[in-house]
Order: C-alpha cells, then sequence, then structure tokens
C-alpha cells in the first residue's frame, strides 16, 4: 500500500472514532439526566404594534358580552344589544307622600326604572261630623315605578305601586263640652277620650300618574322633576273611648260610638283615591 493511501486509511479511523466519542458522550447525558445540546436559533425580528388611531373599531366586553364600537359611536357602556346605558342619578323627593332619597336607573332613551324611600311624620286638626280630632300622620313608603318616555324627551308616563306596611293616622278627641257622639249627646266626662287609628290597609298600592323631566337624559348633569299621580288604597280606622260611657250604665254609647267610627271611615275613604304630587332633584353620573 503506497504511503498516500495509508494517510487516507488514518484519516478515515480518526473521524470515525471522533464520531463515536461524540455518540457516546450524548447517551451519557441522558443516562445522567442532562439535555443534549440544542442548535441556536435566531429570533424572528418582531413587528412592532401601532396604536388605533381615531375612528377605528374597538372591542368591549360589556355585561359580558364582547361588542365592536362601530366607527363614529361614543365611548361608554353599551348593552348587549347595542344601545348606550343611560346611566344612573341620585336625587331627593318631597311631596304628598313624603320626603327621601330617589334612584333612577336607565334602561334606554324611552324607559327608566325609579325606586326610593319616603317618610314624614306632622301634626293638624280635623272636625268630623261634631268631634274635633287631633291628628298625627306618618308616612312610611317605598316606591318602585317605571317611566315611559314616548317621545325620547323630558315627558312620561308612570305606573308602579308602594309599599307602605306602615302608614297611619292617630286620632285623639278630648270634648269639653256635650258632643254628639253617634245619635246622641253626651256629656264631656261620659265620652272621657276618644282615641283611635287610622291605617292604610294595603301594604302594596298600585300607582299610576304622568309627569316632567328624566334624571338620565343625554348631556344633563342636574335636573329637575314633577310628578303628578294617584295611589290607590283603602283604610281601616278603630275608634275607642276611655269614659264611662263605655259600661252598662249607658246601653247606648257603644252603638253610638260605633256609628262615629263608621263616620270616621266614611271620611277615610274619600282619600281612597290619593293624590300624588312631588318634586325632585337629581344628579346624573
Amino acid at each position: 500500500m503506497s504511503k498516500r493511501a495509508w494517510m487516507a486509511l488514518a484519516a478515515a479511523l480518526a473521524m470515525a472514532a471522533a464520531a463515536q466519542g461524540q455518540t457516546a458522550q450524548s447517551a451519557a447525558q441522558r443516562q445522567v439526566g442532562q439535555p443534549a445540546a440544542q442548535p441556536v436559533v435566531q429570533p424572528a425580528a418582531q413587528t412592532p404594534q401601532v396604536a388605533p388611531s381615531e375612528g377605528t373599531e374597538r372591542a368591549y366586553l360589556i355585561f359580558p358580552v364582547e361588542y365592536t364600537l362601530d366607527e363614529g359611536q361614543e365611548e361608554g357602556i353599551y348593552w348587549p344589544w347595542g344601545e348606550k346605558w343611560p346611566g344612573l342619578a341620585v336625587g331627593v323627593k318631597g311631596g304628598t307622600v313624603g320626603l327621601g332619597p330617589e334612584v333612577t336607573f336607565g334602561i334606554s332613551k324611552y324607559l327608566n326604572l325609579r325606586g326610593g324611600y319616603n317618610w314624614a311624620n306632622f301634626t293638624s286638626k280635623g272636625k268630623i261630623e261634631k268631634v274635633k280630632y287631633d291628628l298625627d300622620f306618618d308616612m312610611d313608603n317605598i316606591p318602585v315605578m317605571l317611566d315611559w318616555h314616548p317621545f325620547a324627551g323630558m315627558f312620561r308616563i308612570s305606573a308602579g305601586a308602594y309599599f307602605q306596611s306602615d302608614s297611619y293616622v292617630k286620632l285623639d278627641a278630648q270634648p269639653h263640652k256635650s258632643s254628639k257622639i253617634g245619635n246622641h249627646h253626651y256629656p264631656a266626662v261620659v265620652v272621657g277620650t276618644l282615641k283611635g287609628r287610622i291605617d292604610v290597609e294595603d301594604d302594596v298600592a298600585p300607582y299610576v300618574g304622568i309627569g316632567i323631566g328624566n334624571a338620565v337624559m343625554k348631556d344633563v348633569a342636574l335636573s329637575l322633576s314633577l310628578d303628578i299621580g294617584l295611589l290607590f288604597q283603602s283604610y281601616d280606622v278603630q275608634l275607642t273611648s276611655s269614659g264611662p260611657g263605655m259600661n252598662a250604665l249607658y246601653p247606648f254609647f257603644r252603638d253610638d260610638l260605633e256609628r262615629e267610627r263608621k263616620r270616621v271611615q266614611d271620611k277615610a275613604d274619600d282619600w281612597k283615591i290619593y293624590p300624588v304630587v312631588a318634586l325632585s332633584l337629581a344628579y346624573h353620573f
């Protein structure tokens, strides 16, 4: 064999030995849990993110529906069907049903939901037939109603209910001279003190009315509203006496006291359709 052939054979054997050594090293690394060498990969060039320009479409997650604003739509909170939420308003209201806070929740430009709390306590005097009474009014109610704005403006038609489990009027009469109770006249000492109470019998009383104002109207922060409506309710009247007329010496007094109670009941029933007039001031968020 020539010298050149011997040199070629030696080079081939050297290369084979080197390759076998690398294979053995990789196998040993796998046995001891060491990772084999990985080829180095150059990272791809990243494309810069471009911020959306004004007027482009943007997606919002709303209640919890993904809705994409069309070009030209205002930013804000939108219902799943794509209509912008009118917002929320908080205010104070006062009128013939009392005074208290009120909240308006916008549904659409045509519909709003309103609720609140009203309270009032005041005294007055009244005469029923021949008997003069001191009257102590206590009003406590929670109104809930739906407002319909048929023209998407200030005018509204309202319907709902008043929840009023503790509204009443206390009666107190102390005759100082002979008074007619029922069908007969009795001395003041026989009558004693007349005490009674007129309770609103309906825990839930229906309401209908109209009004001017929209607390969640677009671009209006502070608003003044007027309500005019009717509340439908009934009453229960109780009347007692602390005088000696309640005993057996005056057999007709009990019957006359019942007649007096019915007269008070008739007067109360004149207000079965109770007028509601109220003003409210609200701030729109």
